[in-house]
């Protein structure tokens, strides 16, 4: 039995001496294969990825909510300042600018957040109360804005004006784009 043994092992021995010199003296071609087996699939991935543009779109959507979260805080502040001027300097046309500010910069807003629809009524009707919590009050005074543009008879009274202006600043403030007591954008 022993002799069985060590036969065992002269054979795994000069089995391993002959893979070990075969690798050893191929090891170039067989790097040279695996290399050119690693471009293959290298150059498989991005051409699949350029084709179904899977990469493309999202980085597309992530360079589009930092510019939404740079510009839109930005733009948004200065413009909910404008908004609070108005609506401070009374008069009905003033309150009514208002309103139709408020409404196009939260119209904007929705539009680089990747809300879908052609017009503002399409985008707030498809939203939800998951998206804004106050949606149904905002599709509210979006109506009365309507109102405001399409009859020039409309008259708007200051308190209409300021729970408009209201729920246009809550839905500011669950967007990101003022901020709540404190902030250099809210009541100053």
């Amino acid at each position: 039995m022993p002799s069985n043994t060590a036969a065992f092992l002269d054979i795994i021995q000069n089995f391993s001496y002959s893979v070990y010199g075969f690798f050893d003296a191929n090891l170039l071609i067989i790097k040279a294969i695996f290399i050119l087996i690693s471009l293959f699939f290298l150059v498989a991935i991005v051409y699949i990825n350029v084709r179904l543009n899977i990469t493309g779109e999202k980085v597309e959507h992530w360079m589009n909510v930092v510019e939404f979260e740079m510009l839109s805080k930005r733009k948004s502040g200065k413009a909910w300042q404008q908004i609070q001027r108005r609506l401070e300097a009374g008069g009905e046309n003033n309150m009514k600018l208002a309103i139709l500010e408020a409404d196009r910069v939260l119209e904007q807003t929705l539009k680089l957040g990747h809300f879908s629809g052609a017009s503002m009524n399409e985008i707030l009707a498809l939203m939800t109360k998951d998206d804004l919590y106050n949606i149904g009050e905002v599709r509210n005074i979006h109506a009365l804005r309507n109102k405001i543009v399409s009859d020039q008879n409309f008259h708007i009274s200051k308190k209409q004006a300021e729970e408009a202006i209201d729920t246009y600043k809550n839905a500011f403030i669950t967007l990101g784009l003022i901020e709540v007591a404190g902030g250099s954008t809210d009541d100053d």
